[in-house]
């Protein structure tokens, strides 16, 4: 007998009720859905607008990120459509959310945004 079996034998011998098994659904079913929201620090990293995701989330955490006017924290769920400001020093970078894809190549970046001004 496999060991499964073995297992499920004694819980309902000793009267316990019978161990939960997973089955192929919960393990190889299908992917999760595609969600379209995405953190603004991850955001910021995969668009290649700031190099690192650590660098994002100080810059947030400073105050110098703002989405669709207000000052926004790292893990703010961005939509398609919101505008970011950022505040390098003296300039200022305003740029509309397009897409928002997991990964993406780092030629394909700039496809992720459109910049404003």
């Amino acid at each position: 007998m496999t060991a499964i079996r073995c297992f499920i034998l004694k819980q309902t011998r000793r009267g316990g009720p019978p161990p939960r098994i997973r089955t192929s659904q919960t393990r190889g079913g299908p992917p999760p859905a595609q969600t379209t929201d995405m953190r603004l620090d991850k955001y910021l990293k995969n668009s290649r607008i700031i190099k690192r995701r650590t660098v994002a989330k100080e810059a947030c955490e400073q105050g110098r990120v703002e989405v669709n006017g207000k000052v926004a924290k790292p893990g703010l769920e961005l939509k398609e459509g919101d505008i970011i400001q950022i505040t390098f020093g003296s300039n200022v970078l305003r740029v509309r959310v397009v897409s928002m894809p997991e990964t993406v190549r780092k030629d394909d970046a700039q496809t992720m945004y459109e910049a404003l001004d």
